[in-house]
């Protein structure tokens, strides 16, 4: 597998609120994405306020059986890296793909060898990670944008107004129905 590596570059931030805002409304036309927003938090390690992931360019799902095997190999294929031919391993680094996800309770099951008869009602996999086309990391005064085009991404956010933005912010429709 060919790895493109994403450019990252910093842009200032003169307002953390508004730009938040904006890159929440941004966001919006993705259908994957995982926004985790620290909520300004002073505890230690402290490094950003918000990181962003959007767009998939992998991804792993899976339903409790096999699915910590299924994570591990897609994790072990970050580590690997298509040279022409030739096929090496990679030391984990800075510049190594993000990978976000979630797991489910019901894991308990494949570890632990327990059975669960009720079912969710949020129709998520088990198991779901995915490698982002786009990392966004907002802190107070700088914006980190990873991804092939960072400066057309920050213009696309830059110019999203106000009205916009709390516009998108009302129309999110509820994700889980009881």
């Amino acid at each position: 597998m060919n790895k493109t590596s994403l450019t990252n570059y910093i842009f200032s931030n003169s307002d953390f609120k508004e730009m938040k805002q904006k890159v929440l409304s941004w966001v919006q036309q993705f259908d994957t994405f995982c926004f985790l927003d620290n909520h300004q938090y002073q505890i230690e390690p402290h490094t950003e306020e918000c990181l962003l992931a959007a767009g998939i360019k992998r991804q792993v799902k899976a339903d409790a059986g096999n699915a910590i095997n299924k994570l591990q190999n897609f994790i072990d294929e970050t580590n690997y890296r298509e040279d022409q031919d030739n096929v090496t391993f990679r030391s984990k680094a800075h510049n190594d793909p993000w990978l976000f996800g979630h797991l489910c309770y019901d894991l308990k099951n494949e570890t632990e060898g327990f059975t669960t008869s009720k079912k969710s009602g949020i129709q998520f996999p088990d198991l779901f990670f995915f490698e982002p086309e786009i990392v966004i990391r907002l802190a107070r005064k700088e914006m980190v944008i990873e991804a092939d085009n960072p400066h057309k991404i920050f213009q696309d956010i830059q110019h999203i107004t106000a009205i916009e933005s709390s516009m998108n912010a009302a129309a999110l429709p509820p994700k889980i129905q009881n």
